[in-house]
């Protein structure tokens, strides 16, 4: 809702019944919604691994969690969003140029999408790998903030010296106003002080 154009792309994620044949159920979904006649999708196959499901009760726990984690990994989003466009000066082009996975675009990302079996390996429990998956993003909003922070105080030190250089004689640098020739030296009872009036 917040970036409109360019950014209005509506991805849907079904999870269906493998019934034994997990690619023939993609294939039959995949020519009921882009086939030559309906086109009303284009379809890719979401590849994730088979994760140990526990308990009926683990899974009642883990999924009040996954509601709070993936409010927390919206929100990281949305911040990372939110300071592309102050970067760029909400030019809509350059921020969906500037949105990347891995280098990808998002839509690529999601069409290519391959789960990471080296750091979420299947074999741990569902609580682990959305833990893993949360602090993952935490390290991520931590590292945003720290460069945001880091921008900002260059941001005010620049802004400072541009201050110094166009601002009234009052505060700018005089460097290039005064020379060395304007100045008595080496005097014992002299000393040059600058004052600045203004022309009226």
């Amino acid at each position: 809702a917040r970036l409109k154009r360019n950014m209005s792309n509506m991805y849907n994620f079904d999870s269906v019944p493998a019934e034994g044949n997990k690619s023939i159920v993609f294939q039959n979904l995949k020519a009921k919604l882009s086939g030559s006649q309906a086109d009303l999708a284009e379809v890719c196959q979401f590849l994730i691994p088979e994760f140990k499901i526990g308990t009926l009760d683990a899974l009642v726990v883990i999924s009040d969690e996954l509601v709070k984690y993936d409010q927390f990994v919206e929100n990281v989003a949305w911040k990372i969003v939110d300071v592309l466009r102050i970067l760029l000066k909400g030019d809509i082009d350059k921020i969906c140029a500037n949105l990347l996975v891995n280098d990808k675009s998002i839509d690529q990302y999601l069409k290519t999408f391959q789960w990471d079996i080296m750091k979420f390996r299947a074999e741990k429990s569902l609580q682990e790998i959305a833990e893993i998956l949360n602090e993952e993003v935490s390290s991520i909003d931590t590292l945003m903030k720290a460069k945001l922070a880091h921008y900002n105080q260059v941001k005010g030190n620049l802004q400072a010296l541009e201050k110094k250089q166009t601002g009234n004689l009052s505060v700018r640098n005089l460097a290039d106003v005064v020379k060395k020739e304007h100045f008595v030296l080496d005097s014992e009872y002299l000393e040059t002080l600058l004052v600045a009036v203004p022309r009226h």
